[in-house]
């Protein structure tokens, strides 16, 4: 007989969501921080069908150990997201790892287990970076990029969706994962493309001069002329030329030449690294002086090329030219290394103020914990993106400095998630001079040091100077001998 009293004291049975919560804690948690977050699921204001698939998902990923969830139930309204509805999920951390982009987790070792876990959702029905007029749908790295906005300068080259995945579903089963015919799990598709990449346009047989627009993903003849144009001009591809020519496709790195010609010989035109009509008459139209010019500034001089040197960092061999980049170790030795990397591009000419120039300046308070890649800062073929590579593997580009016309280089980076970008006295794109400058970027200017046919980009110091007024940046100190040292010894506790 059942008393009364064990009825009282009988616990009240746990819902579907703590169940799940409690069974799945092996391998999926809630982050801290969104205490929120564990109370909508023990409640079951969160689909119970997408819980299963998330459990589906990392289970069926060898490579994913365990991930956190961050976000579930937001305010807003439901036909906007899907959040609203308990119908979404997102997932900011993999392995233990908070991802802050596809850069970061490349660091940080996790970027291979975030793109297998995105393809097994794949593998179960869901779509990829497509979720309007989707049922289950996945966003991640590419997902819905900005387009650069005066007005909103901090959503220009960002992701929605760079620091976190977003898993949403509407259905009301769960999805198996896609399997063949024996019960092996189907081998994961390749998911690591870019938006373009899916829509991909063939130009056969038309000259250059008859296209008003190539972007990456395109081929045919007119990509070959475009190419064979930037390749005379010296931009370098930064894998050698190899297989991209040959198959005359729009990928990376035309886009990146194409991106560097346009930010230093289209002053007017926001680089995009499509090459649209304006692009194009510029390369067709070029004199023979503006050619050689142009070659002269992307090629290193003979004697130069002849200094290259084979140098091992972390296993891996580089080329480096110890004129135009310098890798240097922490000078504090393996056990005292803080494991960071400063990138710092210097100014022009590069003989003078490149990377010699930039070590003889740097404070040893910094170059004792960190890692420091200096990096000239007159050439166009040296992007953050090539520099990545000489990081060794245990180690995090965290601060990122540019000096003169290294400025070029660290402006675009302005809205990365680095702890410290600095510009000294930098030369200023156009497309920057009305920037607001975040907490996170410190800057050194004096506009009286840019005269003559260079005193534009002391106009646009100014212009920096005008809109930030809290942040100091004006300072009466000589270009060249004075405002390397004195930026690095003011701000060496917060680069460090």
């Amino acid at each position: 007989m059942i008393r009364l009293k064990n009825i009282l004291v009988e616990a009240p049975e746990k819902s579907t969501g703590a169940r799940w919560l409690d069974s799945v804690k092996d391998i999926i948690t809630v982050k801290s921080n969104f205490s929120a977050t564990t109370g909508f699921i023990q409640k079951g204001k969160i689909s119970q069908v997408l819980l299963n698939d998330i459990e589906t998902a990392v289970r069926n990923t060898p490579s994913v150990t365990s991930i956190q969830i961050g976000s579930t139930l937001r305010t807003g309204k439901p036909n906007k997201s899907r959040h609203p509805a308990g119908l979404a999920v997102d997932i900011p951390t993999i392995n233990g790892v908070n991802f802050q982009d596809d850069k970061h987790a490349k660091n940080t070792g996790v970027f291979e287990a975030h793109q297998d876990l995105v393809a097994t959702f794949v593998r179960m029905g869901y779509s990829l970076n497509k979720e309007r007029g989707h049922d289950k749908a996945i966003l991640e790295f590419e997902f819905d990029r900005h387009k650069y906005d005066p007005k909103r300068p901090s959503t220009y080259n960002k992701w929605q969706h760079r620091h976190h995945i977003h898993v949403s579903n509407k259905t009301q089963t769960t999805s198996p994962i896609d399997v063949n015919k024996d019960g092996t799990i189907k081998s994961k598709p390749d998911i690591i493309k870019s938006k373009s990449d899916s829509k991909k346009t063939i130009q056969i047989n038309k000259p250059l001069k008859n296209i008003n627009e190539l972007k990456k993903g395109d081929r045919g003849t007119a990509v070959k002329e475009l190419q064979s144009l930037l390749a005379e001009l010296g931009y370098e591809f930064t894998e050698g030329i190899g297989s991209e020519f040959k198959l005359e496709i729009y990928g990376e790195q035309t886009e990146e030449a194409v991106l560097q010609f346009q930010q230093n010989n289209l002053i007017n035109l926001i680089g995009t690294g499509t090459a649209n009509k304006i692009t194009i008459d510029r390369l067709l139209n070029l004199t023979s002086n503006e050619k050689t010019t142009i070659k002269q500034e992307n090629e290193a001089p003979p004697e130069e090329k002849e200094k290259e040197e084979i140098e091992k960092v972390t296993g891996v061999s580089f080329k480096i030219d110890r004129d135009r980049i310098d890798f240097k170790r922490s000078i504090a030795g393996e056990t005292n290394r803080n494991n960071t990397c400063l990138v710092i591009y210097g100014g022009t000419p590069n003989n003078k103020y490149g990377p010699n120039y930039l070590v003889d300046k740097m404070p040893i308070q910094i170059s004792r914990v960190k890692d420091i890649i200096y990096v000239q800062g007159d050439s166009r073929n040296w992007p953050i993106s090539r520099i990545e590579n000489y990081v060794p593997d245990n180690s995090v580009i965290d601060a990122v400095i540019g000096f003169s016309a290294g400025g070029n280089r660290i402006f675009p980076l302005i809205e990365d998630d680095y702890d410290f970008i600095g510009l000294i006295d930098p030369s200023v794109p156009k497309r920057y001079e009305t920037i607001i400058l975040k907490d996170n970027v410190y800057m050194f200017g004096n506009p009286s040091n840019w005269k003559g046919r260079y005193s534009h980009l002391g106009q646009r110091i100014q212009t920096i100077i005008d809109n930030n007024q809290e942040k100091t940046i004006y300072k009466n100190y000589d270009h060249f001998t004075e405002m390397v040292p004195e930026f690095l010894n003011t701000y060496k506790s917060k680069i460090i």
